[in-house]
């Protein structure tokens, strides 16, 4: 780990090159890809999933696997994302009824967040692409100026 942060470009480059034969894998910085604070939550976008840290120490992480979308609205600066819900996944009336209990009773990941600025919004959505794409996660990442026109699409 020690050799991959060393700002050797051609150790970096021999890694890139050993690893891009293995599918859905790919070099990345070590920590943050992305990150911002608002309020007395940090919140840090990394290879592996979304972290929100208040400042008394509490943490919450929700893992990439578990979403389904994320859009960048780049005139309102934030980040819209979309997470399967239980409910989601009910094959009956019944079933739906109960899940849709569950899911209020469980801890929501967030569905809105606001970059400091559109500098960091680029940088957040760039990563979540990077992410998506050559982690092979499977939810989609994009921009749009009117995100009331790309929600059809998200759960």
């Amino acid at each position: 780990m020690r050799a991959v942060d060393d700002p050797d470009d051609d150790l970096k480059a021999a890694i890139r090159e050993a690893v891009s034969e293995v599918p859905c894998t790919e070099l990345f910085p070590h920590g943050a890809l992305a990150s911002w604070t608002v309020g007395d939550v940090g919140i840090e976008i990394t290879t592996e999933g979304l972290w929100l840290g208040r400042s008394g120490g509490e943490s919450r992480w929700y893992p990439h696997e578990q979403l389904s979308g994320v859009v960048a609205d780049e005139a309102a600066c934030e980040l819209l994302f979309s997470w399967p819900t239980r409910r989601d996944d009910a094959g009956s009336s019944l079933g739906r009824l109960v899940s849709g209990l569950l899911d209020r009773r469980k801890e929501s990941p967030p569905r809105l967040l606001h970059p400091s600025d559109a500098s960091t919004l680029e940088t957040a959505i760039t990563a979540y692409e990077l992410v998506s794409d050559r982690l092979c996660y499977g939810f989609e990442a994009r921009r749009q100026s009117n995100v009331t026109d790309g929600l059809s699409g998200l759960r």
